[in-house]
């Protein structure tokens, strides 16, 4: 069985083509970045663009780093609690898609550290719109999450299928 509900726009101009699809996710948008590279890239300033001609607020998080870290999940999550956001969009690459999944879960599960991985406590999740800036993980696309355990020093993962993107724009 193949099982994949994620709605991908692929191609030339695809942010724009889905704007009116990121317009109906909610009313307040928490951006996911890490520190530079969606700067860099200029995907940062084009979500934020089509953001603000939808009439949408959003509170920018740019703190997942490589391999992002159980601790910087837990911390997202208490932001996006204190936010008043509806709504995710992650960009970049594994890494800040990942957490974005994880920290969506943690929020709307009120999940601690140590439930990071305990797939069975998973009720719910805020919709992710997921913009890749780099080929290769697929996470825009996928029910999986890998996070670093910085305490253990070890890499896990999970895969729910709570954790899929509602929308994946390949521009």
């Amino acid at each position: 069985m193949f099982y994949l509900p994620v709605k991908i726009v692929f191609g030339t101009e695809a942010l724009e083509s889905s704007a009116a699809l990121i317009g109906r996710m909610g009313s307040k948008a928490f951006l996911l970045t890490g520190r530079n590279g969606a700067r860099l890239s200029g995907a940062l300033e084009d979500v934020t663009r089509v953001l603000k001609r939808l009439g949408i607020d959003w509170q920018l998080y740019d703190r997942i780093e490589e391999n992002p870290a159980m601790a910087a999940v837990i911390e997202g999550a208490k932001v996006l609690a204190r936010s008043g956001c509806d709504f995710l969009i992650g960009i970049g690459g594994g890494s800040p898609i990942d957490a974005a999944k994880a920290i969506g879960l943690a929020y709307a599960n009120q999940l601690s550290r140590e439930d990071l991985f305990q797939t069975e406590k998973f009720k719910r999740s805020l919709p992710l719109v997921a913009i890749p800036t780099t080929s290769g993980t697929g996470t825009e696309a996928t029910q999986y999450s890998v996070l670093t355990d910085l305490r253990r020093r070890q890499k896990a993962g999970f895969g729910s299928d709570l954790a899929f993107p509602a929308l994946a724009v390949c521009d």
